[in-house]
């Protein structure tokens, strides 16, 4: 289908947006990498950021499969092949500042190719809402940094509750596919809180058992839904490393917590980059 000239314009207006991601993940990178002191690093340590970074890019997959999910909830008919591209070409630019990029670029590209205004922009509501709504589910599992006599296995059975009655609940209210959204966000922080918790236990963070590892987890999640709603942190830069930093000082020193937080910067901007970059191998040829 040839779209119409000023569509087509908005589609590489909206694909510029993203590309303008390229240049501050450039300046991230650099930022990251001169505060760590790579001689400490041994040479596995390269080779695990480089596979977690690929892990997490796979994990971007679900942001975009939820978003899919969201469209389809508000009956928009796109192709998966298209809504992951415009996924992918539009998510690298939450790193320019002011935090919104992302979504401003994923609404040029989708009215470009087609798709109404209103619930395009709706579809982005309902992904920061469940996006939020799913982090907040794993409240329970950061319970027993705060209540050490609580156990981790109660903490666990309140999460898996807690998740299953939100998507029966989001399911008979809103839509299936809402509910298969919401799953999918869980999904999604989960693998990056398990990502940072492996990084963090490369930098001597104690977290080599169960219940320290989920707690880590659950500590990433609090501080990425923290970074995500605050105004003007370009992908809540600044915000989140301070909460984690304010959360784990049981598991480590600061200055081991400082390296596993950056080390897991450079592999979610890594990771991110890897992600933009698979679209355009998927990009639809219309």
């Amino acid at each position: 289908m040839n779209l119409p000239v000023s569509k087509v314009w908005l589609v590489r207006l909206g694909t510029l947006i993203g590309l303008a991601g390229i240049v501050f993940v450039g300046f991230k990178l650099y930022a990251y990498s001169s505060h760590i002191q790579t001689e400490h690093l041994r040479p596995g340590t390269y080779v695990a950021i480089a596979v977690l970074a690929i892990v997490y890019a796979l994990a971007d997959t679900l942001l975009a499969a939820a978003w899919l999910n969201l469209l389809r909830h508000l009956d928009l008919t796109v192709g998966v092949r298209w809504s992951f591209w415009a996924y992918a070409t539009s998510q690298l630019a939450k790193y320019v500042p002011g935090n919104v990029f992302q979504f401003a670029g994923r609404q040029v590209i989708g009215v470009g190719a087609g798709l109404p205004n209103r619930p395009l922009g709706k579809s982005i509501l309902y992904e920061l809402a469940l996006l939020c709504f799913a982090a907040c589910h794993f409240a329970p599992l950061i319970a027993p940094l705060f209540l050490p006599a609580l156990g981790i296995s109660p903490a666990i059975a309140v999460f898996i509750a807690l998740a299953a009655i939100s998507a029966t609940a989001i399911a008979r209210v809103l839509s299936p596919f809402a509910a298969r959204a919401f799953l999918l966000y869980l999904g999604f922080l989960f693998v990056s809180g398990a990502l940072f918790a492996l990084v963090a236990g490369f930098t001597g963070l104690d977290i080599a058992s169960f219940s320290p590892f989920l707690v880590a987890v659950s500590a990433y999640v609090a501080a990425w839904m923290i970074g995500l709603v605050t105004p003007g942190a370009p992908a809540g830069l600044g915000v989140r490393e301070a909460v984690l930093i304010f959360l784990l000082p049981d598991f480590g020193t600061e200055a081991s917590i400082v390296v596993a937080v950056l080390l897991s910067r450079i592999v979610t901007v890594l990771g991110d980059t890897f992600f933009y970059l698979s679209g355009h191998f998927i990009r639809p040829r219309s």
